[in-house]
C-alpha cells in the first residue's frame, strides 16, 4: 500500500461554500441539511462529504489515518483528524 499526501490541513466547507454543480453531487441529502452541514472538502478537484467515509482499515489506522473512502477498487482517500477542529488531512491510497 502507497499513502501520498503533502500533510495540509484542508479547512471543512459548508454547504455555502460549494458550487452548484458540487451541491448536485450531494443530491441524496435535503437541500436544507447541505447548507447547514460543515462537513465537506475539496482534494484533487473532488469535493467529499465526511459522511462519504468509514472507519479505516487496522493497516491505515496503524499509521494515523481514521477514515477511508475508496474511489476504485485500487484506491481511495484516507483521512485524519487537522491541527485544529475544522480541518482536516487528506491522502492517496494507492494498493
Amino acid at each position: 500500500m502507497e499513502i501520498i499526501t503533502n500533510n495540509q490541513p484542508r479547512h471543512l466547507l459548508s454547504g455555502y461554500d460549494l458550487t452548484p454543480a458540487e451541491r448536485a453531487k450531494f443530491n441524496w441529502m435535503d437541500a436544507s441539511d447541505v447548507d447547514e452541514c460543515e462537513s465537506f472538502v475539496r482534494y484533487k478537484g473532488s469535493v467529499y462529504s465526511l459522511d462519504d467515509f468509514m472507519h479505516a482499515p487496522d493497516s491505515l489506522r496503524e499509521q494515523g489515518w481514521g477514515g477511508y473512502a475508496g474511489d476504485s477498487f485500487f484506491s481511495g482517500v484516507a483521512l485524519k483528524s487537522g491541527p485544529d477542529t475544522d480541518s482536516v488531512v487528506l491522502a492517496t491510497v494507492l494498493t
